[in-house]
């Protein structure tokens, strides 16, 4: 089951916040951060009743998306993208 309103927003600094909202009991979660400059990706295992969460571009644009595993279901956002100093 993917997670409804997996929305991201930067309030004028390098942190991303992300949120989602629970449409279902899963197994857990894990955020994907893909940094757009070639840098690793990283990989945040969160909690299954976690809604949000905090990460540091470091001034990096970064893609994000969020894995739900649900017993033998894994299941992925579509990707959200971070431009930290743009405005869209």
């Amino acid at each position: 089951t993917t997670p409804d309103a997996f929305r991201l927003s930067l309030n004028q600094s390098a942190i991303t916040t992300l949120t989602w909202a629970i449409a279902a009991t899963v197994d857990s979660f894990s955020l994907v951060a893909l940094p757009l400059d070639g840098s690793p990706a990283r990989v945040s295992l969160l909690n299954p009743e976690q809604t949000s969460t905090l990460d540091d571009t470091h001034g990096v644009p970064t893609c994000y998306y969020l894995i739900t595993i649900q017993g033998a279901d894994v299941s992925r956002t579509d990707a959200l993208c971070a431009y930290p100093g743009y405005a869209f």
